[in-house]
């Protein structure tokens, strides 16, 4: 069965990289994009990018420049399967592009928030 682009057992069987969310400048999919291409030889990996944004068409012609097959797109998941849609990967790609401050990532502003409060405690 296929829900707005994701098939319920398409993902099953390869092990599933996912960044869910924005396309845009903030988020670093350059970098996993070409990390697919140093990982050829893993025949069962799938990068996939669901969501849309600034930088999406940058990225499809990306994946296209270097024939980087690991790589899916697929559209924003309805709210009612994105449970299933996030539970399809098993590791997500979480990264903020170094021009951005972790600000322009609320996860990422929790993590420094925290990691500087740990810094300062000593703990």
């Amino acid at each position: 069965m296929t829900i707005n682009g994701l098939a319920t057992n398409d993902l099953a069987g390869p092990f599933v990289v996912m960044h869910s969310g924005n396309v845009g400048h903030a988020q670093d999919l350059d970098n996993l994009i070409r990390a697919t291409t140093f990982l050829r030889d893993v025949a069962d990996l799938t990068a996939v990018i669901v969501g849309f944004g600034a930088r999406h068409e940058d990225h499809v012609a990306l994946a296209a420049q270097l024939d980087a097959d690991a790589v899916r797109f697929l559209p924003y998941q309805p709210r009612e399967i994105l449970a299933q849609s996030l539970s399809s990967a098993e590791v997500h790609f979480v990264a903020s592009a170094m021009v951005f401050p972790a600000t322009s990532c609320p996860a990422a502003s929790t993590v420094c928030s925290r990691r500087a409060a740990r810094d300062r405690s000593g703990r």
